[in-house]
C-alpha cells in the first residue's frame, strides 16, 4: 500500500486533521483569557536560566561557567548592565556579579537591579562546588540564587 492508494491517503490525512485539531485546542486553552499557562512557563524559564549580555562602562571581564551549581570554573567580575533572561524577570537592568570556581569549589555573588555591592543584604550570594555544599549558607532571598 502506497500514497497512490486513496484509501491509505485518506488514513493519512485523517490523521494529519486529528492532530491539528489537538494542537488548536491546546493552543486555544494556553491563550484564553484567564488561563495563563504559556505566560507562567515563560515566568519559569526566566527563573531557571541566565542567558544574555553583559555592558559596563568600567572595564569588566567575565569567563565563569557552573552547571547545577556542583562544577564551578573560571572568574568574573561585571559591574553593569544585563540585558536578556535573568535574576527572574527578562529584559535589561542594572547587574553586578563577582564570582570565582575551582571545579570543587566556588564562590558566587550576584545582584540584581536595586542592589548594592557594598551591602551583602542587597546580594544573592552562594558557596558552590562539592566542597562549597560543606560551608554555612549566606542569608539570601529564597527567589532566587546564582547558578
Amino acid at each position: 500500500m502506497g500514497l497512490e492508494d486513496p484509501g491509505a491517503a485518506m488514513s493519512i490525512w485523517k490523521s494529519g486533521m486529528r492532530v491539528a485539531a489537538a494542537l488548536a485546542v491546546a493552543v486555544a486553552f494556553g491563550v484564553m483569557p484567564g488561563c495563563a499557562y504559556f505566560r507562567h512557563r515563560a515566568e519559569d524559564a526566566a527563573e531557571v536560566i541566565d542567558l544574555g549580555v553583559t555592558w559596563s562602562d568600567r572595564f569588566g571581564l567575565a569567563a565563569y561557567g557552573n552547571f547545577a551549581s556542583i562544577t564551578p570554573g573560571g572568574l568574573g567580575y561585571v559591574d553593569g548592565y544585563f540585558a536578556g533572561i535573568g535574576g527572574g524577570q527578562i529584559g535589561a537592568t542594572e547587574h553586578y556579579e563577582g564570582s570565582i570556581g575551582l571545579l570543587g569549589w566556588g564562590y558566587e555573588e550576584v545582584g540584581w537591579g536595586d542592589h548594592d555591592k557594598n551591602v551583602p543584604g542587597t546580594l544573592d550570594r552562594q558557596h558552590v562546588g562539592l566542597l562549597g555544599f560543606l560551608l554555612a549558607p549566606f542569608d539570601r532571598r529564597l527567589s532566587y540564587a546564582p547558578s
